[in-house]
């Protein structure tokens, strides 16, 4: 898994602490199964399809590279990694985004530790700036999959729920 991940570096960085610059999420401290469904996801064209999603579409090719057990074998490097804890806080205000969070925490677990069961990825731990990309990409229909989940919040209450997010790794 070392390895196969020394191509991933180029975007995700040597521990795997996501940049900012490449757009690339912090991956050490996901779940693993997360992991996993993402790439197999971006390989078989579910994710990165949309014409708007040019990381997303990188992201794919790289992902059709995993072949074998390579997938299983990256995860399980990727798990060895320690998180660490973000650099960055966001703008938000964390109290109003506990209201908004509650909602999510139906999925993704009150502490944002993610929710297997209910296919909902470990929300703590990740920059903001990708939290609140992915939330934009989910509302303006470049990921997900039901035109009726792209409404969501407005962006004003993104900044307080990723706030609230980021509070709980304190």
């Amino acid at each position: 898994g070392r390895m196969m991940y020394m191509t991933c570096m180029g975007c995700h960085g040597m521990k795997a602490e996501g940049s900012r610059n490449f757009k690339a999420p912090r991956l050490a401290g996901q779940t693993p199964w997360y992991l996993k469904r993402q790439l197999v996801k971006f390989r078989d064209g579910v994710r990165g399809a949309h014409p708007q999603d040019l990381e997303g579409a990188q992201m794919a090719a790289m992902a059709r590279m995993l072949r074998g057990t390579a997938t299983d074998d990256v995860v399980a490097f990727l798990a060895t990694l320690d998180p660490g804890r973000p650099p960055d806080a966001g703008g938000g205000n964390a109290a109003n985004g506990a209201e908004l969070f509650a909602i999510c925490a139906t999925c993704h677990g009150p502490s944002a530790e993610g929710l297997e069961a209910q296919k909902g990825p470990r929300l703590s731990h990740q920059h903001s700036w990708y939290l609140e990309r992915q939330l934009s990409n989910f509302q303006e229909g470049r990921r997900g999959s039901h035109a009726s989940d792209m409404e969501g919040q407005q962006m004003a209450a993104i900044a307080d729920l990723v706030a609230y997010i980021q509070s709980l790794d304190q």
